[in-house]
């Protein structure tokens, strides 16, 4: 995935980070959905603690 980023301008390159930091936020969001359901899931089935 590494690019030669030599070949773009300052706007270019801030543009293109401000698209990789919203990707990061979508798929940090969906790393916590994943891991909510995982929780709920685990409370579910787990055995009652005493």
């Amino acid at each position: 995935m590494r690019e030669d980023l030599d070949l773009y301008g300052i706007a270019e390159l801030e543009e293109r980070l401000d698209i990789l930091a919203s990707e990061a936020a979508r798929v940090q969001a969906q790393i916590d959905r994943k891991r909510a359901g995982r929780a709920a899931a685990d409370a579910l089935f787990s055995s009652p603690s005493n």
